[in-house]
């Protein structure tokens, strides 16, 4: 269960760090890359906010302990 929470974990921060640059050219990102959290970038939102994608896999896994497994 360690490394299912780890990895939601990663995901969540991971979503956050990138939704204000998500669009940015890679080129871009290398000269000035995500070392900290961001707000107001591309998206206007305050740093830490993650995206509809976290929103869903929260769901999905909420759903899925709530049903007891996948059927």
């Amino acid at each position: 269960m360690s490394k299912i929470k780890d990895s939601l974990y990663g995901f969540i921060i991971g979503d956050a760090l990138g939704v204000p640059v998500e669009f940015i050219s890679r080129e871009e990102l290398i000269k000035y890359p995500v070392t900290s959290m961001l707000g107001y970038g591309t998206h206007v939102v305050e740093e830490g906010v993650w995206s509809n994608d976290t929103s869903m896999t929260l769901a999905t896994i909420d759903s899925i302990i709530n049903c007891n497994g996948l059927n």
